[in-house]
């Protein structure tokens, strides 16, 4: 399987159901990655400042009300590695996520989607969270390893089989 490495909260947004778009300035297509084909979304190990307080501006009001509380607490009101040491123990970093479907890719902003930032944007589908698999990411599309694989795969099954009632 392939895999994708994001940096926090937007990998957080993704596999909650939040953000439904990934942004990138590649088309996947050219990359080996077809519409249809699944992907890991990797956690991240770097903290970014920036990232967070985009996600902030960035999120409806209505949405992901406990990441924003995480960023009022964790990043506006404490010193940053204060907030660093906070963030860590509420979203995982340097791990597998989640495994989400690539739905289509798009080359314009859909009207309607406020995470949306081009060039393109990767539109994901049938996201399922998993607990976190510690596993090393990689810039770009990178293979995950043979162990990571299938810790990944169990637990994609796992919230599969959740999901459904089973």
């Amino acid at each position: 399987m392939r895999a994708l490495t994001i940096l926090q909260p937007w990998a957080h947004l993704i596999v909650r159901g939040c953000k439904r778009v990934e942004n990138r300035t590649w088309e996947p297509t050219a990359r080996g990655l077809a519409v249809g084909d699944y992907l890991a979304i990797h956690a991240g190990m770097r903290f970014d400042l920036g990232c967070w307080e985009g996600a902030y501006e960035t999120m409806p009001d209505d949405e992901a009300p406990e990441l924003r509380a995480l960023v009022e607490s964790a990043v506006f009101s404490v010193p940053r590695q204060a907030g660093r040491e906070l963030v860590a123990t509420r979203v995982a970093y340097g791990a597998v996520v989640g495994v989400a479907r690539l739905a289509a890719v798009e080359d314009e902003a859909p009207e309607d989607e406020a995470y949306w930032c081009g060039p393109w944007g990767w539109r994901l589908d049938d996201v399922r969270a998993i607990d976190p698999v510690p596993c090393r990411g990689a810039q770009g599309l990178w293979w995950l390893p043979t162990d990571v694989h299938a810790a990944v795969r169990a637990g994609w099954k796992a919230a599969t089989e959740v999901s459904r009632g089973g």
